[in-house]
């Protein structure tokens, strides 16, 4: 679902274009998310630097690691000091979907009830899992909060 680029244009029309449609997909995709919150942890290890590749290209990963892997010791001796970790495609989708629902509020104030049931469970998984794994600053976790 989220490996194209064509999920994040499809939600975006349905949370931005009909008061009828945005509520209740609102509310499933709240759902989903928060059942793959996990996900937002993934990293591609690249062991070259991201100065010598055009922006504009996506990384061709090596290995993909989970932010709760990497807390172990032994997954961080893996990592050389210039490799550099970045968030893998399926995490960067999920942080832009959470994004398009996070905005969705300023269009249609009605999706913050789909928000509250989920509120506390977001807060409380985003801090907790934003501790873990490598030094990145601030996070895909702190982004989402």
């Amino acid at each position: 679902f989220f490996q194209d680029g064509i999920a994040i244009m499809f939600s975006h029309l349905l949370l931005t274009t009909g008061k009828a449609v945005s509520y209740e997909f609102c509310e499933v995709l709240l759902t989903y998310l928060m059942e793959e919150i996990g996900t937002l942890g993934e990293y591609e290890k690249e062991t070259s630097s991201p100065l010598s590749e055009p922006l504009h290209q996506s990384p061709q990963p090596n290995e993909l690691l989970r932010s709760n892997e990497m807390a172990n010791s032994s997954a961080k001796e893996q990592l050389s000091p210039s490799s550099v970790l970045i968030p893998s495609k399926r995490a960067r989708n999920l942080s832009k979907i959470f994004g398009l629902a996070f905005s969705s509020l300023l269009k249609y104030p009605r999706n913050e009830v789909a928000f509250l049931p989920n509120l506390q469970t977001l807060v409380k998984e985003c801090v907790q899992r934003s501790t873990e794994g490598p030094k990145i600053w601030p996070g895909p976790y702190l982004n989402t909060l």
